[in-house]
């Protein structure tokens, strides 16, 4: 196949270049002004040299699929208007710019990378350590402007791809997404137990789902060798674990002793609104259960997941790179 891939320069989309690549798919690489696509991509354009619908049309003519990565992540979130632009300028405008444009000159299958914070930040508790699961069908309710942008971008989306009457739509809502090269929320646990450091996580009682990029990356491909013509939508996750479970998890990959001391979450939840980390703190403490039967369903995804040698592999790439 042809395909233009957005946010190639990214954790999921330089490997997913390169997996395309190793199959024999030529890869057209839209980056910003300043990034390097990956050297195994066919062609390079710049983002920002795109300013006129003619430039648009001849940079997206004769591909296939278009699978669209690059976005504003939460990380940093705010509320000022400049923040809010940023994500809106990024997550939507940009979105609008690729739909149009690539509906205009036939391609007919899109693939969106989307989240799972468009359906809320947290999973309805149901009983004592249970948690009901969010899934495709769950109504939104995203809470920050990342969230917010990226539903606001799933609807149009799904307008133009409608309008088209000849195109098809996958969109993906993985929640957090581990592997070698890891950055965030993950990366600053990693340095954390790597570094010795007692942590005061112990009394947590909550589940999260995760997702493997390697098997993100599956998602991906089975959503391009599978189209449809219309919308679609998938949750897509392959485990779902306790903060201290996670914790462990680290800890075995880094060869490393786990140092956790119990801490009242309350108490955790105010600290964390003192010095401003409310939202870091209730993704370590709340609970957010995806459920991706749906995807598991209609393409035959399935996770062969190895926890241990997932996060080894990671501990590895820690050392090396740290």
């Amino acid at each position: 196949m042809r395909l233009v891939v957005t946010g190639a320069t990214g954790f999921i989309g330089a490997e997913l270049c390169a997996c395309l690549a190793s199959q024999g798919d030529q890869v057209t690489a839209l980056v910003r002004h300043g990034s390097h696509a990956p050297r195994c991509v066919s062609r390079e354009v710049i983002l920002e040299e795109l300013t006129t619908s003619a430039q648009w049309c001849a940079a997206l003519a004769g591909h296939d699929a278009i699978v669209h990565l690059a976005a504003r992540t939460h990380r940093g979130e705010g509320v000022d208007s400049q923040t809010l632009s940023e994500f809106w300028q990024t997550n939507v405008e940009l979105t609008r710019a690729l739909a149009v444009h690539a509906t205009a000159v036939g391609v007919g299958n899109f693939v969106f990378m989307s989240s799972s914070k468009v359906s809320g930040e947290r999973s309805p508790r149901i009983g004592p350590e249970q948690w009901g699961n969010l899934s495709h069908a769950s109504p939104p309710a995203p809470e920050g402007p990342y969230g917010q942008s990226k539903l606001e971008a799933e609807r149009l989306l799904g307008a133009i791809i409608a309008a088209s009457g000849t195109a098809g739509l996958t969109i993906l809502r993985p929640p957090l997404v581990y592997g070698p090269g890891v950055g965030g929320n993950l990366l600053s646990l990693l340095r954390a137990i790597a570094n010795g450091i007692p942590l005061p996580l112990a009394s947590i009682v909550n589940r999260r789902s995760l997702v493997d990029r390697k098997y993100l990356l599956d998602a991906i491909l089975l959503s391009l060798k599978s189209p449809r013509v219309g919308m679609r939508t998938f949750t897509v996750t392959d485990c779902a674990l306790s903060t201290p479970a996670l914790c462990a998890l680290m800890a075995h990959g880094l060869k490393r002793r786990l140092r956790l001391w119990h801490c009242p979450v309350a108490l955790l939840r105010r600290a964390g609104k003192i010095v401003g980390r409310s939202a870091q703190v209730a993704r370590l403490t709340e609970s957010m259960v995806l459920d991706s039967r749906a995807i598991e369903d209609e393409l035959g995804w399935r996770p062969a997941i190895d926890l241990d040698r997932a996060w080894s592999e990671i501990g590895l790439w820690y050392y090396r790179t740290h």
